[in-house]
């Protein structure tokens, strides 16, 4: 709500400073799935920080102010459900160094558009990356620097942002056998009497 009277352009077009933060508010309620409206009015002045030293532009961020409960969702009576965990499918064991890819997939019951956020179990993640459509398969690539066991982790949210279970999969990234092998024929070098044995016992 303006705490003050509102800035129109000089011009008399809908590009005023008070109708930037207008436009970027329901893009946050409509186009992010920012529903509650302190989120939304908090999103309009994020996304026009860029602009704040244009004309009137840091007039209207200070004077847009919110009043009544904060936590006000302008979805909360839709009978809205979260998508499914979402299914993971891919190699479950590889090698370090090597790059995977990894399906994910999610149904919302109310066929809303999806967003997803994988954690690939060794501190890093996408982020929440979408939208998507409901029960389309998307594909993401990986690549483990260490060797040991991984939890692939991914959760899906709807446009509501009603978020899902995680989906989860276990992968191994165990330690390389040529390089293991490599290791054992260097030390054998300086053995020669173990080598010979071994060549017998072989042979």
């Amino acid at each position: 709500m303006n705490a003050r009277y509102g800035i129109g352009s000089m011009d008399y077009t809908t590009d005023g400073p008070s109708q930037r933060y207008h436009r970027e508010y329901w893009d946050a309620v409509f186009g992010e799935g920012k529903s509650q409206i302190s989120k939304a009015n908090q999103d309009s002045k994020e996304d026009n920080l860029y602009r704040i030293n244009e004309y009137a532009m840091r007039w209207c961020y200070y004077q847009l102010n919110l009043f009544g409960d904060p936590t006000i969702d302008f979805f909360k009576h839709i009978n809205n459900s979260p998508p499914m965990a979402p299914l993971i499918a891919g190699e479950i064991n590889g090698k370090v160094g090597e790059s995977y890819d990894y399906t994910f997939v999610s149904i919302d019951p109310e066929d809303n558009d999806i967003w997803y956020y994988i954690d690939w179990g060794d501190k890093t993640n996408t982020g929440w990356i979408g939208p998507y459509d409901s029960g389309v398969t998307i594909t993401k690539s990986h690549t483990w620097s260490k060797q040991r066991n991984y939890t692939i982790k991914a959760k899906a949210k709807d446009t509501y942002c009603a978020e899902s279970e995680w989906g989860k999969l276990e992968v191994t990234m165990p330690k390389n056998q040529q390089v293991s092998n490599m290791w054992f024929l260097r030390w054998l070098e300086n053995l020669p009497i173990l080598q010979r044995l071994l060549e017998f016992i072989w042979i």
